[in-house]
């Protein structure tokens, strides 16, 4: 996967509503952190997630949970005793984890066709749109020398 084009991620939910397709970051540096809820592991990418969000403009390198629909919680009830709405869910999910980075909800599909062996999974991705990088647990350091090459490189664009 590394050098090809990414695939397509059909975004179900996305916690900024401007964002209808994963083309809507393209000329900005993404970092996409695959994650599940249901692994306890994957709560160890949102620190570092946390700490190069403050630290890099938004408008140049876009950071992206990735959740797949089908491990989305909807099972709890509002206070008037109804299911919380798959946005409901992960936007409450954001919350209590203290989430600053965008969200998105896609079809576990994605996840296969992206050959995700376990969860979290980073895939740093380059402003056209080529994968450069993946791979499991990344702490900051490492990710802020990967950023700053993929920032560095000229882009089809410049």
């Amino acid at each position: 996967m590394i050098g090809s084009p990414m695939p397509a991620i059909p975004v179900r939910w996305s916690s900024d509503e401007t964002v209808e397709s994963m083309d809507d970051y393209r000329g900005r540096v993404l970092v996409l952190d695959f994650f599940s809820p249901y692994y306890f592991e994957a709560f160890d990418s949102f620190t570092p997630m946390r700490e190069l969000r403050a630290r890099y403009d938004e408008e140049r390198v876009a950071f992206v949970g990735v959740l797949p629909f089908e491990h989305v919680r909807t099972a709890t009830r509002q206070p008037d005793g109804q299911p919380e709405t798959e946005g409901e869910a992960v936007a409450r999910f954001m919350e209590d984890q203290d989430i600053a980075w965008d969200l998105v909800v896609a079809s576990f599909d994605t996840f296969e066709e992206y050959a995700l062996p376990t969860f979290p999974h980073f895939v740093f991705i380059d402003r056209d749109g080529v994968i450069r990088f993946q791979g499991r647990h990344t702490d900051a350091k490492t990710m802020t020398v990967l950023i700053d090459d993929l920032l560095a490189r000229p882009s089809s664009g410049d």
